[in-house]
């Protein structure tokens, strides 16, 4: 009796077995399986491959770890296939534009597009169907695609205010320190250019940065090792100061973001943004040259005659006069008229007067 209950119970546990071991199997297979669709859409297929003119083709080969080489399968539209049975390759071959489609521009490349995702393609490409990266339905096409960059640019501006004075009197230094915080130096700060020196001009009562310091008004020179700039006055001549109002902005560097990639018909869309971004400085100056105008050298002006000398002048000049006399008459010979100019001097010497005629020399003696 006791013998009967065993074999009972064995032939129970087989049909138990029997029931559960195809089960388990079955699902071990499932989960070794993974099987997908290929569709290529309303695409041309002919003798097994897919054609694409004007574009590529696409075939498809299958290897196994004891193949020497891969063997070709004939595609045909929405087949299946297992990724984990065997290893899928497509292969992409670009078909060059012919007729009308031929440009003097270079054609787009050509690109795989798997659910929605782009492969670049060279001109002859294999792209392995990876099983850990497609499963399911397979979406595909082959398209001339290509790529831009959409760029969103945003400025972002550090602002600052410098309303003052900065004091250059003869030849004085005016230093900006870049470890500072007021207010003043802040603004200050975005003219300066540590490493480098720059130089501003005068225009139209603004501050203008300037490569020709034949033309500026100050110059700034950047130490980098001691954080300082220093400000000094060039080519100002005999102006005391000058007024500065306006606003200067100066571009400190930029950040590029990538935002992802979008996809269209015929083009990969790269999204970014790009922030710049700038020191503004609100200013309001007055920058003085010299502590007073400097005014070029004049000739002395000589002293003026007092009222003595000049009646001594006066007498001079009456003593000494000069005549001259025009005489026109009749030459007893030719009867022609010629004119006598007489330079007569008159010499205060020994009492004689001295007169000099071209035409003859004559002498009076002038008692006193």
């Amino acid at each position: 009796m006791r013998k009967i209950k065993t074999i009972s119970i064995l032939v129970v546990l087989c049909l138990i077995a029997s029931i559960i071991c195809p089960l388990a199997m079955n699902k071990a297979q499932a989960d070794d399986t993974n099987e997908v669709t290929l569709d290529f859409g309303d695409a041309t297929i002919e003798n097994g491959k897919v054609i694409y003119p004007e574009i590529g083709e696409i075939e498809l080969y299958k290897s196994t770890d004891t193949d020497a080489g891969s063997e070709k399968i004939d595609i045909t539209n929405n087949m299946k296939i297992d990724l984990n049975e065997y290893q899928y390759s497509f292969k992409i071959t670009e078909l060059a534009p012919t007729g009308n489609s031929v440009s003097a521009v270079a054609p787009l490349p050509v690109r795989l597009v798997i659910n929605k995702k782009y492969y670049s393609i060279k001109d002859t490409s294999l792209l392995e169907l990876d099983s850990s990266k497609f499963k399911g339905t397979l979406n595909i096409s082959l398209i001339r695609s290509g790529t831009m960059v959409n760029t969103v640019v945003e400025d972002v501006y550090t602002d600052a205010t410098a309303n003052g004075v900065i004091e250059l009197s003869n030849g004085k230094e005016y230093v900006i320190d870049f470890d500072a915080n007021d207010e003043f130096t802040s603004g200050l700060k975005a003219f300066a250019e540590l490493g480098k020196t720059v130089y501003y001009k005068n225009e139209n009562g603004k501050l203008v940065k300037t490569e020709n310091e034949s033309e500026a008004v100050i110059k700034i020179i950047g130490n980098q090792d001691e954080n300082k700039a220093i400000i000094s006055a060039v080519n100002v001549g005999s102006k005391t100061e000058e007024k500065y109002q306006g606003t200067y902005t100066k571009y400190t560097g930029s950040k590029l973001q990538y935002d992802g990639t979008s996809y269209g018909d015929a083009s990969v869309v790269i999204n970014e943004t790009r922030t710049d971004y700038y020191d503004r400085c609100t200013y309001n100056l007055i920058i003085k040259y010299a502590s007073a105008e400097i005014v070029p050298d004049q000739p002395a002006e000589q002293p003026s005659e007092t009222p003595e000398e000049e009646q001594q002048e006066e007498k001079k000049e009456s003593n000494t006069e000069i005549k001259q006399e025009t005489n026109n008459t009749a030459n007893p010979k030719t009867g022609d008229n010629i004119a006598v100019y007489i330079a007569t001097f008159v010499v205060s010497t020994a009492g004689i007067i001295v007169t000099i005629n071209k035409k003859k020399w004559s002498f009076k003696s002038s008692k006193h």
